[in-house]
């Protein structure tokens, strides 16, 4: 049911409406949603309240060009962060997770194996957030897994009582940085997010009511992604998770904290 409701909401916020309706509107929901337009274009430019949550930046922000330095994939609030301890990712919104709960079995032992004792960080893209995900650091796509599931809100009220992140829908890519280090960067529907996008994989298709397993996209070529490249977007706030196997270390005080993409959320010794 939540499937089909977030599909009617996709809909619904995608109607474009006759010009000085369309622009009461976008000001309404602005004004209630307390989105700052300084960095985009502007309100009356948005035919439907869809292009606003799906809005593109005017111009590039500025991000440190060091090779290790990892930046945040999206303008969110850090959940939570940390160690992996014996593939489990301890405590998002207060509840455990193991590696395969998240990826599923579409990890093969090998990188599971690789995965057991490294670093994760959770981020919140709210409603009045910029909704694109971008690459935190230089990687190759290897393969993309969309796994179907439920569409329960990512907000930390329920969060703290359903295992939300393995039970919804998303997106999952797993990623080289440099010789041998593997990423995880995970993309989290939620109650409203009728459509995940994923630029360079025009199949994808999330949300969708035909859909139940997984689906598998393999590249024989990895696909390599510059950091600070628009990767994707969400149609409405949701979660994204990163999981790294390499020796990364995450800045001090993170917790809780507001990040905007392009700041730097620590440091990664790359494996050439």
């Amino acid at each position: 049911m939540k499937r089909f409701i977030s599909r009617i909401i996709g809909k619904v916020f995608s109607v474009s409406f006759p010009k000085a309706i369309q622009l009461s509107l976008n000001r309404l929901f602005i004004r209630l949603s307390k989105i700052d337009l300084s960095e985009f274009n502007e309100i009356s430019s948005y035919t439907s309240l869809q292009e606003i949550f799906t809005r593109n930046l005017k111009k590039q922000r500025i991000f440190s060009e060091v090779s290790g330095d990892v930046i945040s994939p999206a303008d969110s609030k850090i959940v939570q962060y940390g160690d992996i301890e014996n593939g489990n990712l301890l405590k998002i919104k207060g509840i455990t997770y193991s590696i395969k709960d998240l990826l599923t079995s579409n990890i093969n032992d090998e990188n599971l194996r690789i995965m057991q004792m490294g670093k994760f960080i959770n981020f919140y893209l709210s409603p009045r957030d910029y909704h694109h995900f971008h690459a935190p650091i230089d990687f190759y796509l290897q393969n993309i897994v969309h796994v179907p599931g439920d569409l329960f809100s990512v907000r930390e009220s329920v969060a703290r009582k359903k295992k939300v992140f393995s039970i919804n829908e998303r997106v999952v890519m797993e990623c080289v940085i440099g010789g041998n280090q593997l990423c995880y960067l995970i993309f989290v529907g939620a109650f409203g997010v009728g459509n995940i996008k994923i630029f360079k994989e025009s199949k994808l298709q999330t949300n969708s009511a035909k859909k139940n397993s997984p689906t598998l996209y393999k590249y024989t070529k990895p696909i390599f992604f510059k950091k600070g490249e628009d990767i994707g977007c969400f149609n409405f706030g949701s979660s994204v998770v990163a999981l790294f196997s390499g020796k990364i270390e995450f800045k001090e005080n993170l917790l809780k904290k507001k990040v905007r993409f392009s700041d730097t959320i620590g440091s990664l010794i790359i494996n050439k």
